[in-house]
């Protein structure tokens, strides 16, 4: 490869270097180090680290010399992350969709009392077996798109996990911000159908829930609410968003809240699954730490949960006991919010790193345009209208 120089002097304003211009203030030393490292890996296809002098040409055989440049680098890339984005989501759509329901009738034929409903795309069979299939195939769903990301993209652990310690003050932030949304976000509908029916049918074996009875519940719960919401951020505020934020950290964070947010295929959740996704991903930049990330999940769920027993209950007094819960959770979401921005202002970390090469609809588009990304939206988008047709 020959170059042709046409100033040997060059000054710093004639060099273009993308991991040079990304700001690096909102994070620690050891994560922007090894994120660093990361891009600058010129083998790994899903790092962006155009650098050139901009009064160098590139000599390509049959074109001659020819100019390069950063946008169409960053569109490359780009395609590249949303189109092994869009693999893993399709295979997690096939898992849940078509491999769960194959697996179950499987199951069925060979005399297991579990069954599949294709009417109303629920399970139903006894209880243990389906708290097993249920469990089984969320853990698959979600583990083998994290491990093929996780191969392909290569983020080293300690970005893919950042754990800084040093901004405790984010916890009782993002404790606050996680009960508004909660309660914002339910204020029409809070939570996705099948979650109300699955608890439903764990609890509607005993009139009243008990904590020592209903032991398949008890289970599904911790599982749904503890291992669900770590697998789900490990997913979308992973690999993908420490890759995505090499274009940009709010381009990172309403990205992973979009497809997170998409791929609940139920138009009844998108709502409120989009606002705590978004608050995850905030606070992951805000905190240095993915724990938080997890926090966030966690509490809504929680928050959740309870919603979903008031509303379960034949109390006569369940509208009042349901507003009254909300109006508590809300109200020291709030307060806890208003002690803390009076000792310290918050700092919007997401006004950083919001420029690059290319504009955010280009983007957008860019990412979109993958055919396996575009597929994942199109099957999210019917199987979300099949949910209401049912």
């Amino acid at each position: 490869m020959l170059t042709d120089r046409k100033n040997n002097t060059a000054d710093e304003k004639e060099i273009i270097n993308v991991i040079d211009e990304f700001d690096y203030s909102t994070q620690s030393d050891e994560y922007n180090g090894e994120f660093r490292n990361w891009r600058k890996k010129l083998s790994n296809p899903y790092t962006y680290n155009y650098s050139k002098n901009v009064k160098e040409q590139t000599f390509v055989d049959g074109q001659g010399f020819v100019s390069t440049s950063p946008q169409d680098s960053e569109k490359e890339v780009i395609y590249r992350v949303f189109q092994i984005l869009g693999n893993v989501l399709l295979i997690y759509l096939f898992i849940e969709i078509v491999f769960e329901k194959a697996a179950i009738a499987v199951l069925d034929c060979l005399g297991l009392n579990i069954h599949n409903s294709y009417i109303n795309n629920s399970i139903y069979g006894g209880q243990t077996e389906v708290l097993i299939i249920l469990t089984v195939m969320t853990l698959f769903k979600y583990a083998l798109p994290i491990f093929i990301l996780h191969s392909k993209i290569k983020i080293p652990n300690n970005v893919r996990f950042p754990m800084d310690k040093s901004r405790k003050n984010e916890f009782f932030n993002a404790f606050s911000a996680a009960m508004i949304v909660s309660v914002i976000s339910s204020i029409s509908r809070a939570y996705s159908n099948q979650s109300k029916e699955i608890y439903d049918y764990f609890s509607s074996f005993s009139k009243n829930f008990q904590l020592k009875g209903d032991y398949e519940l008890i289970v599904y719960v911790i599982f749904d609410v503890v291992v669900v919401s770590i697998l789900n951020e490990i997913l979308f505020r992973g690999d993908i968003f420490h890759a995505l934020r090499q274009f940009g950290d709010l381009f990172a964070v309403v990205t992973t809240a979009l497809i997170s947010t998409l791929i609940t295929h139920d138009f009844s959740y998108m709502f409120g699954s989009f606002l705590i996704a978004m608050v995850s991903g905030i606070f992951v930049l805000r905190s240095g730490n993915f724990f938080m990330a997890i926090m966030v999940r966690i509490i809504h769920k929680l928050y959740l949960f309870g919603l979903i027993l008031i509303e379960s209950s034949s109390n006569e007094y369940m509208f009042l006991t349901k507003g009254f819960y909300m109006s508590v959770i809300f109200a020291f979401g709030v307060i806890i919010f208003l002690v803390k921005a009076s000792v310290k202002p918050n700092e919007l970390v997401t006004k950083k790193n919001l420029h690059t090469y290319i504009s955010t609809a280009e983007k957008v588009k860019t990412g979109f345009h993958s055919m396996s990304m575009a597929g994942t939206v199109f099957i999210c988008v019917i199987a979300a209208l099949w949910e209401i047709v049912l």
